[in-house]
């Protein structure tokens, strides 16, 4: 897989989850999970967007038969100008 490929894989897979996962069934996954932090909450990716951080959740589902677990983290990112480079970070994530 060329890096191209990547990026277009990891793109499509954040407007999935974006799509099919709501904020309140993204609360209710991380207030059930280890360790589930407010600043994994939605309401904490409001917060941070005032000041120009934007979510990107990154959902992983479990595989019952091998007790491998779900997780998932909301990774905010912020582009300061005129850097070429953006700053991410999952504050107290992953949540499992």
């Amino acid at each position: 897989m060329t890096p191209e490929d990547a990026a277009d894989e990891a793109a499509a897979m954040e407007e999935w989850i974006e799509d099919h996962v709501t904020d309140s069934a993204w609360d209710s996954f991380v207030n059930r999970g280890e360790p589930g932090s407010y600043m994994q909450l939605s309401g904490w990716a409001r917060v941070k967007a005032v000041n120009g951080w934007r979510k990107q959740r990154w959902f992983v589902d479990g595989d019952a038969e091998s007790g491998a677990a779900t997780i998932g983290a909301q990774v905010l990112v912020r582009r300061p100008r005129p850097l070429p480079w953006s700053f991410a970070y999952a504050p107290r994530g992953p949540v499992s």
